[in-house]
């Protein structure tokens, strides 16, 4: 991406001028893209506090052509475990696993989804908005398992788009939680982001902080009831950033294995449940299900992927 400096722009910051167009990066993200040389100015590798002139041509590289012998075998394990749902012209539906990162990001040195895709569709290289995404309409966390779709097209990639900003895409995951949850229900909690920064966290419906917040809504409906958990269905009106573990941490349900959204009270709970039946040490919530329509024709495209029992959440004995 090359950006030239106007003169409205004459003496902003570096870091700060490019927080308008790298939006999914912090400041500090940023601040260290520079000093890495990933962005140049007139071709010259500068500091985040470099003061901007106009008529300066700013080059920024975050291309993620990664794959390659710098990379150890045992890196690369977690592509063996990607499962492709299907293909179609228009976009890729794939299995997630856990511990596997969407796309780059500044904190993270290593192999991504992306790098897969990019590897093994090199058409989707340019689709969309953002090329350190290509293809990419939404995200699950690292350490969350489950189904995504992937476009192969810009015309693809502006309808998912569309589809997912107006809640017309229906995603549904499943949830080992601590407690019992007696009965179905909806959390309806505004969601901000935490002091300590890394987290979200939820509001009350009336809060009225400086803070900003989003509207998050989440359906929750019972499958199975056991003394200490409970296997949730989870249906989420609205894609916020940490939504689920948010919610079901401020409901008092936290889901088994978060190490984040949770307290040292479950902590002790998780490490007493995963011990006694020898399940994996993971967070317990899978994206399962997609519905969304296609591009041509308008067809209802419903996606449901296998929930195998080693995964753990047909967990009984507590």
């Amino acid at each position: 991406m090359k950006i030239l400096i106007e003169e409205k722009n004459k003496g902003e910051r570096l870091d700060k001028f490019l927080q308008k167009y790298l939006k999914n990066y912090t400041r500090n993200q940023i601040q260290k893209i520079i000093k890495s040389g990933k962005i140049k100015v007139q071709n010259k590798e500068v500091l985040p506090h470099h003061f901007l002139k106009t008529d300066q041509e700013i080059d920024v590289d975050l291309s993620v052509d990664k794959i390659d012998d710098n990379f150890k075998k045992e890196d690369k394990k977690i592509f063996s475990k990607i499962k492709i749902i299907r293909e179609e012209d228009e976009f890729i539906i794939i299995d997630k696993p856990a511990g596997l990162v969407v796309h780059p990001v500044a904190s993270f040195k290593g192999l991504t989804l992306v790098d897969f895709l990019l590897k093994k569709y090199p058409e989707i290289k340019g689709v969309g908005e953002d090329e350190i995404r290509p293809g990419i309409v939404h995200r699950l966390d690292k350490d969350v398992s489950g189904v995504m779709v992937i476009a192969r097209t810009i015309d693809s990639f502006k309808n998912l788009k569309e589809q997912f900003k107006n809640r017309k895409v229906v995603k549904k995951y499943i949830a080992l939680v601590h407690g019992e949850v007696e009965n179905d229900d909806t959390i309806n909690l505004p969601i901000k982001r935490s002091n300590k920064g890394y987290k979200m966290a939820a509001v009350p419906v009336n809060y009225d902080g400086e803070d900003k917040f989003r509207e998050a809504i989440t359906h929750l409906t019972v499958l199975e009831k056991h003394v200490n958990v409970t296997l949730l269905d989870i249906k989420i009106e609205t894609g916020r950033t940490h939504q689920i573990r948010t919610h079901l941490l401020a409901y008092g349900h936290p889901i088994v294995g978060d190490k984040i959204y949770t307290t040292k009270e479950y902590k002790l709970k998780d490490k007493k449940l995963l011990e006694k039946n020898k399940i994996e040490d993971k967070i317990y919530l899978k994206a399962y299900y997609l519905a969304f329509k296609s591009l041509i024709g308008g067809v209802k495209t419903k996606i449901k992927c296998e929930i195998k029992k080693e995964e753990g959440f047909n967990v009984k004995q507590v």
